[in-house]
């Protein structure tokens, strides 16, 4: 590298002769008229001042590129600071001043503001502007512009520990044609009316903050937008959207993505704004473990979820964690999801609003809502805790929770689920028009002295389901997994399906089961009266039939008899005689019985053995040609899948 040294004023300007590649500037040095030009890649060293104040003049220009230090005490002013074809790498720890633009680079570059020992770095006037390649900009001092990267890139600015780095603009960061990165440990703001603190125009993530670094602060009209893909911000300061109209997000993704606010350690992570988060795009996703406001007046809301959105609000262990706005959460689109560990409060009397019938609201035990929970239509899930629930499905599809959480009701709600850490008892009538749904997975006790109406769905997942008195179902009751027992009489013309697990009748029960899966049981308490028709029973042994009333003994036997569409399967311990009625050909089939373990009969439907065992009971071979009457003995005793039977209430008594 040939260099030269300029140690005096240039007041016209100065060229550098391809000669040279470098031009160190020293102190008592500097250049006026129209400034420094070169054009060959060069490097330009500058601790003097240059200095073009002709209208549109340019400080430095290197028309293929180079390397700019502008050293501390240094100064580059004009309509344009610095600008080239090129690429640029400019490292300052002066002085740079524009009108237009302090830097531009029109084929991607680089620009650090002063480090650690130099804060005093001031970039200021017009824009950082790098476009044609992703840039890079590192700040640790002052940017007083906007920075702009139009192919994409990272901003830094600060470091942990060095909270006093600032980028503020008419925009503060603007990245567009590219993923853009942000991270901020000092300040980031836009002084602009419309204007975004970030603004990443084709997706990209942004920190704010560290682990150990809470001060940090990024505010605009709206503080962070991302658009035209993801996004991914982790906050551990503060992101605000100062303006106080309907567009000041403080945070705003509209194109998916993720959002982290504060960490289990951390719960003074804030993000506000009119409306505070502002989260949309499938499989978007945002978990607050600190504090999200919506500080508008007469609207806006602490979280508004666009469609097909999650918000995890806290966590187990974690109830400080707080969504407030005049509507607290507000869902709008298809199939979002709430989950509330710890508090939404709806300032204006609203604090959860679901806009759609396919949108989930998870309420774990000990979560909070001041103000309406609103459910459009869609899900409740009470995914733990212990308590009652009393007017389940009145008038407006209403439920009111009360034990591990303080009484809330909850209105407009067309499902309710009960999740595997969940203990519920109904008091009071509960009552279930079509379209409306309780799926179990944990515990769930229904009815008693009071009235069990449904006609919607009544499904076990998992666990146990019971409906300790009377039910009249004109919908659906179903067993998928888990145990749905009904200790009083069930009246209506609705039907049953099981899907695995137990449906199990203690009383009085008539209408149609379907078994839509390859196991499950059916345990009729009075399969004496039972008039209704099975279809879908296996002939591979892996569907059973729990007879409480037909007792298991020597006497017991099982006869089939049928064409190739139904036929009646009777089974009789001599003194008490069943008629089931199977939808389907099982002429060639051999139903086992067996003892269900609690005075009653099971039976199975089993291919043809190859060879029969006399020692555990007695079955019926009901094949082709053998007739109504055939009987032979039976087989072994329950499988290890078998499910225990449900237990409802006293022990059965076998009426004779």
């Amino acid at each position: 590298m040939t260099a030269t040294t300029l140690s005096t004023y240039a007041a016209s300007g100065y060229t550098l002769s391809p000669s040279y590649d470098e031009l160190d500037i020293t102190a008592t040095g500097g250049v006026g008229g129209s400034g420094v030009y070169s054009n060959h890649f060069a490097t330009l060293s500058n601790a003097g001042t240059i200095h073009n104040s002709a209208a549109y003049g340019r400080g430095v220009v290197l028309t293929v590129g180079g390397v700019v230090i502008n050293r501390a005490g240094g100064y580059i002013d004009g309509h344009y600071g610095i600008i080239t074809d090129g690429s640029v790498a400019v490292t300052n720890y002066g002085t740079i001043r524009a009108v237009f633009a302090s830097v531009f680079a029109a084929s991607g570059g680089s620009v650090v503001n002063g480090g650690y020992a130099s804060e005093g770095a001031t970039i200021t006037g017009g824009a950082i502007d790098i476009r044609g390649a992703p840039g890079a900009v590192t700040n640790f001092g002052t940017i007083a512009a906007t920075v702009s990267l139009g192919a994409g890139g990272r901003v830094t600015n600060g470091a942990a520990g060095d909270a006093t780095a600032l980028i503020s603009g008419v925009s503060g960061i603007s990245i567009a044609g590219g993923a853009g990165a942000v991270s901020n440990f000092g300040t980031i703001q836009s002084l602009g009316f419309g204007m975004s603190g970030v603004y990443l125009r084709s997706g990209g993530d942004v920190t704010n903050g560290a682990a150990t670094d809470h001060t940090a602060l990024i505010q605009g009209y709206v503080g962070v937008r991302i658009a035209g893909a993801a996004g991914t911000v982790t906050n551990f300061g503060t992101i605000r959207g100062l303006s106080a109209s309907n567009f000041g997000r403080g945070l705003d993704l509209r194109g998916g993505g993720v959002v982290v606010n504060g960490s289990l350690n951390n719960g003074g992570a804030l993000i506000e704004g009119y409306t505070g988060l502002s989260l949309a795009g499938k499989a978007a996703a945002a978990t607050n473990f600190g504090t999200i406001l919506g500080v508008g007046d007469l609207g806006g809301s602490g979280v508004y979820l666009g469609g097909g959105a999650a918000l995890t609000n806290g966590a187990a262990g974690h109830a400080k964690a707080t969504i407030e706005g005049f509507t607290g959460v507000e869902t709008n689109g298809k199939a979002n999801t709430v989950t509330n560990f710890g508090t939404i409060i709806g300032a204006g009397g609203t604090a959860v609003r679901l806009g759609s019938s396919t949108d989930l609201l998870v309420v774990e035990a000990g979560s909070t809502f001041v103000g309406a929970v609103i459910g459009g239509g869609g899900t409740l899930k009470l995914d733990g805790g212990i308590g009652r629930l009393s007017g389940l499905f009145g008038a407006e599809g209403d439920v009111t929770v009360s034990g591990s959480m303080a009484a809330t009701t909850f209105v407009d709600f067309a499902a309710l689920r009960i999740g595997q850490a969940a203990t519920f008892t109904a008091s009071g009538n509960v009552r279930l028009t079509a379209g409306e749904a309780i799926l179990n997975s944990g515990s769930l006790t229904l009815g008693g002295k009071a009235s069990v109406t449904s006609a919607g769905l009544i499904e076990a997942d998992r666990g146990a389901l019971t409906i300790a008195g009377a039910l009249k179902n004109t919908g659906t009751l179903a067993a998928a997994g888990g145990t749905l027992a009904v200790a009083g009489d069930v009246t209506g013309s609705g039907s049953a399906t099981i899907a695995g697990g137990v449906l199990d009748f203690e009383a009085a029960f008539t209408e149609d089961v379907a078994f839509t899966a390859k196991t499950g049981v059916l345990e009729l308490g009075r399969s004496r009266g039972y008039t209704g028709t099975i279809t879908g029973f296996s002939t591979t042994a892996k569907t059973s039939l729990d007879l409480d009333d037909i007792a298991f003994g020597k006497a017991t036997k099982t006869t089939y008899a049928g064409s190739k569409s139904s036929g009646v399967l009777t089974v009789t311990d001599g003194n008490h005689t069943a008629r089931i009625n199977l939808e389907g050909d099982y002429r060639g089939s051999t139903f086992i019985a067996t003892s269900d373990g609690h005075g009653g009969t099971l039976v199975r439907d089993l291919a043809a053995p190859t060879s029969i065992s006399t020692s555990a009971g007695l079955f019926a071979a009901a094949m082709a040609g053998f007739g109504a009457g055939a009987s032979a003995l039976s087989s072994p005793a329950l499988e290890p899948w078998q499910a225990a039977r449900a237990e409802i209430s006293a022990p059965r008594t076998h009426l004779a």
